[in-house]
């Protein structure tokens, strides 16, 4: 689960970074990806039922960001 949690945010963040920032705050963006996966990595050894509540908020934020930008995105081409 953390995994996923992981995958899915660094799916997510690293388009949204590439567009927005012309790919230069990747480096950025992956040193905090790094720091959230070896903290969930950590959790999930250490303890588990907490691991999977940082995984459920690490996806929560993941899908609420994803929406705004993409509500974001179709206002702008006059789409929303």
């Amino acid at each position: 689960m953390a995994a996923l949690a992981t995958h899915l945010a660094r799916t997510a963040a690293r388009p949204v970074s590439t567009a927005t920032t012309d790919g230069a705050e990747n480096p950025i963006v992956s040193l905090g990806e790094d720091g959230v996966s070896g903290a969930l990595s950590v959790a999930a050894v250490l303890a588990p039922a907490l691991a999977a509540i940082l995984a459920v908020g690490v996806l929560t934020v993941v899908i609420v960001a994803w929406r705004r930008w993409r509500a974001f995105g179709q206002r702008i081409q006059g789409r929303g």
